[in-house]
């Protein structure tokens, strides 16, 4: 019911230091679950933290008690422990305690977070080519036997694997190798020139579309080409991803249908069938989307002005009549899978009358804080995610607000527009009492959707939960969901994923959402890479497996002729 809640206590080690030598105590979450619901912390989420009671009982002891209602399937990893664990790394308050979190952002802090609680601390981080770390003597998990760390970032996939081979490089992950590579890894590896893992990856390559192209500076002036499903749709039915997957990945994995693998346990087996090469289905769709190629030129154009309205009540659109079909394609350069993919997407969009130009930019560009991925100023791109155990993706998927009703049940916890969808909610009213608009936003319904409103600001018994996810200049581009994708529904069904303990409970949230995502097609899900990893012959203790990190256990490695 409404008044159960869920209770946990953590009991910490008292030998935790940092690396500086002070001890680690409860005092530092503390303090840093006041910086995460500070405004000014550019924290992208503060669910947890503004939904739960911390008690430090003392030192080393934490009672978090979440509101009544809320769970957290992940409830086992203690806040701000881990990056699924409410906040990402605890702050050292003996460091940091006098600083304002505005302060912190601007502080050496942000590049160089040294204390560290791990077995390594930072040296330095010079942008662009290099993070070196140190061990940190008398760790308590006991001494690192590598004493030195150095991650260097080297976006050519052949300079890469060249350094690998020369022993500039110890190890190259597979963020940088390329499938295509394979058959040299394996004939160097043959030769006793290098080791190599080649296994099942979690990283899956995926085309977005920014479907609300709003923010100042959106390429093509704005055009909302993506806006109507019929035409996300048609990309999808126009892309050949088993061509992909044969030319790309021969033939080693099938192109994924969901943004869950199929051997997932939440994968929704019913999208199997979804969207199969079929370009003439994607020529009708574009044409009943008002997309022909009226002139013969081979790119359609809008044959009258195309109006809609975007989702979620966020306004209306319109083409002007006699706009062509032409968008900048934006991936990463240096990647030869990345290229191969673009240039046979641009080769299938031809095909059904899409113009595509392939802009690849540097890793830097196309990622970077400044950048038309972040700043959501893209019209369309690919790029990749990692698949989790865990499926639960409020952050890339979140469109609108979700709110603490006085409802029961499910109903506890809706999202903004359900709300003033119920026949018992007198919409007016409603929006009459939500107060103190927040700058940038055009009312109260705008506010109360995509707002941060206060408590106090709202009728009697609605709390803001959790705030949508899409980046806009107007929350300081908090969020992840760089799609501009908002499905009231999906958005829903995502949160309350995340909001029940069993996995059995969970599941007709996900297998939901799925069915959504399919139909709406927010982007068009391509392959899961294979991961192939390289290191020196002579590196011992490397233990990749498809869900962890390379270097998860980078303090056991060492060199030796023969490992042990």
């Amino acid at each position: 019911g409404n008044g159960e809640q869920l209770r946990i206590t953590y009991n910490f080690k008292d030998d935790i230091v940092w690396s500086d030598g002070e001890p680690f105590t409860t005092d530092d979450i503390r303090f840093t679950d006041e910086v995460v619901l500070d405004p000014d912390s550019g924290a992208v989420t503060r669910r947890t933290p503004e939904n739960a009671e911390y008690v430090y009982i003392d030192d080393y002891t934490l009672q978090v008690t979440l509101a009544p209602g809320l769970v957290d399937p992940l409830y086992f990893l203690p806040p701000y422990s881990s990056v699924h664990g409410g906040g990402g790394a605890p702050l050292p308050e003996h460091i940091l305690g006098d600083m304002t979190p505005a302060e912190i952002l601007e502080s050496d802090y942000t590049r160089l977070p040294n204390p560290t609680l791990g077995a390594y601390q930072y040296v330095e981080w010079v942008e662009g080519d290099r993070i070196v770390l140190e061990a940190v003597p008398g760790h308590s998990n006991g001494e690192a036997r590598t004493p030195n760390v150095i991650y260097r970032f080297i976006a050519d996939t052949n300079q890469l694997l060249a350094s690998t081979l020369s022993g500039e490089c110890d190890y190259a992950t597979s963020d940088g190798l390329q499938l295509t590579q394979v058959p040299f890894i394996q004939q160097s590896a043959d030769q006793g020139l290098i080791n190599y893992f080649g296994i099942p990856s979690v990283v899956w390559e995926h085309i977005d579309f920014n479907s609300w192209p709003n923010q100042p500076g959106t390429q093509r002036d704005g055009t909302p080409f993506f806006a109507d499903v019929r035409v996300r749709q048609a990309v999808a039915y126009g892309t050949n991803r088993l061509e992909m997957t044969e030319q790309i990945l021969y033939g080693e994995v099938q192109p994924l249908t969901s943004y869950l693998p199929s051997d997932h346990w939440a994968w929704n087996s019913e999208t199997a069938d979804d969207y199969p090469y079929d370009p003439d289905t994607a020529r009708e769709l574009l044409a009943e989307a008002g997309w022909e190629d009226a002139d013969g030129n081979g790119v359609v154009e809008a044959v009258s002005q195309i109006d809609g309205v975007y989702s979620c009540e966020r306004g209306d659109w319109s083409i002007p009549a006699g706009t062509e079909f032409e968008v900048d394609f934006h991936t990463t350069t240096g990647n030869a899978m990345r290229e191969q993919l673009s240039t046979l997407f641009q080769a299938n969009m031809a095909d059904i009358g899409l113009r595509v130009n392939l802009d690849l930019l540097p890793a830097s560009v196309w990622f970077g804080s400044d950048g038309p991925l972040f700043q959501r100023t893209y019209q369309i791109g690919e790029f990749a995610w990692v698949s989790d155990p865990d499926p639960t993706s409020f952050s890339i998927f979140g469109g609108i607000n979700i709110y603490e009703t006085p409802f029961e049940g499910e109903e506890q916890f809706l999202d903004a527009a359900s709300i003033l969808a119920r026949e018992d909610v007198d919409r007016d009213a409603f929006l009459a009492e939500v107060a103190n608009v927040g700058e940038g936003y055009a009312d109260a319904l705008d506010w109360f959707y995509f707002g941060r409103p206060a408590t106090e600001d709202l009728p009697e018994g609605y709390r803001l939960v959790d705030n949508e996810q899409v980046q806009e200049a107007r929350d300081n581009l908090e969020g992840q969901n760089n799609l501009g994708w908002c499905d009231s529904r999906a958005t829903w069904l995502m949160w309350w994923s995340g909001n029940v303990l069993a996995p059995e409970d969970r599941l007709p949230y996900i297998l939901e959402f799925q069915e959504i995502h399919s139909e709406q097609v927010p982007q068009v899900v391509l392959f899961q890479r294979l991961e192939v990893e390289a290191f020196a012959p002579n590196l011992c203790g490397p233990d990749k497996g498809p869900a962890n990190y390379a270097s998860w256990n980078v303090e056991d490695w060492y060199f030796a002729d023969e490992c042990e």
